[in-house]
């Protein structure tokens, strides 16, 4: 995707010149660790590759007492920790931070975002000032110097003079073949005749170096998209889209608003935050992510489906006996607060999973277009039954809401001093427990039914915990056994779709064994998709693709205000009966364990078709 220069010109622009218009990326909630560790780290792997338009701005906000230096501190190396060395990370580092600018406010104060306001009016001012060095009204400016102008008045002062910065920069572009906005112009206006009267470049490469200039030129100096990322508690939603709103909309380009799950907690309170939000903002402004389906895997179900011939026939009731969507991390809750408010049914199966479903299940949609492949999944969503209570299972790990009972020894009834000490441990121990007497549960299995002719009567399993052995995400895709067949014994197939630790998929077959007469033995057609595929393509992380894609303007993978709808018709009354009713059972395990033995004997039976 990088626009550059033939080998032979000493210099390139630094961004994606096929993205001829501005973008100003504020981020809310800068300080948080989302921020810190994936949003951040995923916009400097953009700006590496040259991905990013060539005039782009960070705005960081946030209420901390904080500098550009302490974010830049707190992140780290983590900026540097998928980028190929070859990129000299350090000093693409440096120039990095040159696009980012701290303002501390309060996300309740208009007054802040009136602030917020002046300094984006401010900056894409200057990125309008950034025109053709043929120009006798050319303004140099350097993309840099915008944020520490407007970052002074809350700490972000560096201790170098600006114009020392601005010099010292413009030679480390020189010197790395690479050069910046700004100094392009001033290549171009000021050392342009010295250039071509000393002979120090050849002909062709004066040609480059010229058609590099044009390319700048072209850039759409009106248009100034402005995305704002909502990285806050949900609280904090709708008082902020209002402020942005009212203070801070794009007025030469479009305003996309991104906002992160939770999409409320329950289908009342998503229609009141989806109500709030459309006053403010209408559904192409609206981003709903989630990172989920922003990986590798996911999207690429899209291309499995639809673009194997081989893959149609088989994909319904007559071959399929079950799906079963499978996530699992070691990690427990963490005593997050917000996990025991939510637990793993909200957290996960009904947006991550169900997503995955919607776009492994749903029909070919008539185009790549985002609204045609956004239809067929709500349409898929549609056909799935609301979860009976019935049809979840639920367990939680010890630790998290009590403690693992002590086998009791005692033949009597009598108690001892032995089982009062025992008695008075546990009580301990259950004091100590992450949120003592919760009964969240952290393990669920799900069961779904998807009403329509290609998967009548074909269940999809959800299986999802915490505290779990292994940290993974697969898809199973089981198919039925050939009737009469030559090799009765032969097991039935399955296509493995992992999502992570590793991004492959397999295909389980029966195969002839080696050696006198015919016996089967299992084996695997397997593709791994970071070395398995001969492409030039680099292997995108997940937010990585979902901020491209919110710059560029693609909704595809967003999910949009119906599917969230659906979603929460589909589990929401289940979650209510579960949580009213103490008498609904919750199977126990140990952490680091696979999960409750009963409810994964279920899954076993479920696929079984027992």
């Amino acid at each position: 995707m990088s626009s550059e220069v033939p080998p032979t010109s000493p210099v390139r622009i630094v961004g994606n010149l096929r993205l001829k218009y501005s973008i100003i990326i504020t981020i809310f909630g800068v300080s948080g660790n989302l921020a810190i560790k994936k949003l951040i780290p995923a916009l400097f792997n953009l700006y590496v590759h040259n991905e990013l338009p060539a005039r782009f701005m960070i705005v960081g906000f946030a209420r901390s007492k904080l500098t550009k230096a302490d974010i830049r501190d707190r992140i780290g190396e983590l900026l540097c920790s998928r980028t190929n060395p070859d990129f000299k990370c350090k000093t693409r580092e440096r120039k990095f931070w040159d696009h980012f600018s701290y303002v501390r406010g309060d996300y309740t104060n208009p007054a802040d975002f009136k602030k917020l306001g002046i300094i984006l009016d401010s900056i894409e001012e200057e990125f309008s000032r950034i025109q053709s060095p043929h120009s006798e009204s050319a303004h140099t400016v350097c993309i840099g110097d915008i944020g520490d102008q407007h970052g002074r008045g809350h700490g972000d002062k560096e201790e170098e003079d600006e114009e020392e910065m601005k010099s010292r920069r413009d030679e480390e572009d020189e010197d790395e073949g690479i050069i910046s906005p700004c100094a392009a112009e001033e290549l171009a206006g000021g050392r342009r005749a010295h250039h071509a009267g000393t002979g120090d470049h050849s002909q062709e490469e004066q040609k480059a170096l010229s058609g590099t200039i044009s390319t700048l030129s072209a850039l759409d100096n009106d248009v100034c998209h402005r995305v704002f990322y909502l990285s806050l508690p949900p609280s904090l939603f709708l008082i902020t889209s209002q402020h942005i709103h009212k203070h801070t909309r794009a007025t030469h380009g479009n305003t996309r608003v991104v906002v992160e799950k939770p999409f409320g907690r329950d289908a009342k309170s998503f229609t009141a935050l989806h109500n709030g939000l459309t006053r403010c903002f209408t559904r192409k402004e609206l981003w709903a992510i989630d990172h989920f389906v922003g990986k590798e895997v996911v999207l690429s179900l899209l291309a499995l489906r639809h673009a194997n011939a081989v893959i149609e026939p088989l994909w319904n009731h007559h071959n399929i006996s079950y799906v079963h969507f499978e996530f699992s991390e070691k990690i427990g809750a963490e005593k997050r607060a917000y996990f025991d408010k939510y637990g793993i049914v909200r957290d996960i199966m009904q947006n991550h999973l169900l997503q995955v479903m919607a776009f492994l299940a749903s029909e070919q949609p008539l185009s790549q277009h985002s609204e045609d492949i956004r239809d067929e999944k709500v349409r898929l969503l549609r056909c799935v039954h609301e979860i009976e209570v019935t049809d979840l299972s639920l367990g939680q790990y010890y630790g998290y809401g009590r403690s693992k009972p002590k086998k009791v020894t005692a033949e009597s009834g009598m108690k001892d001093e032995k089982d009062e000490k025992d008695e008075k441990d546990e009580k301990e121990e259950e004091e100590e427990c992450e949120f003592p007497g919760s009964i969240t549960p952290t393990f669920a299995c799900a069961l779904l039914k998807v009403v329509n002719t290609r998967f009548f009567d074909v269940p999809f399993i959800m299986t999802a915990g915490k505290g779990l052995s292994t940290k993974c995400t697969r898809i199973h895709v089981g198919f039925r056994k050939k009737p009469a067949s030559l090799f009765p014994d032969a097991l039935p197939n399955e296509l493995l779709i992992e999502v992570q630790p590793e991004a492959k998929i397999e295909l389980t077959l029966s195969f002839k064994k080696p050696g006198h007469g015919i016996k089967l033995q299992q084996g695997s057609l397997s593709l791994l998709y970071e070395t398995g595929l001969n492409s030039d393509s680099r292997f995108l992380a997940a937010y990585e693709r979902l901020l491209m894609d919110v710059i560029s303007g693609n909704q595809t993978l967003f999910i949009r205000d119906d599917e969230l709808r659906e979603g929460w018709r589909i589990f929401d009354k289940c979650i209510k009966k579960t949580e009213s009713n103490p008498d609904v059972p919750i199977e126990y395990y140990d952490f680091g364990s696979c999960g409750p033995q009963h409810i994964l004997k279920r899954v076993q039976k479920i696929k079984e078709g027992l």
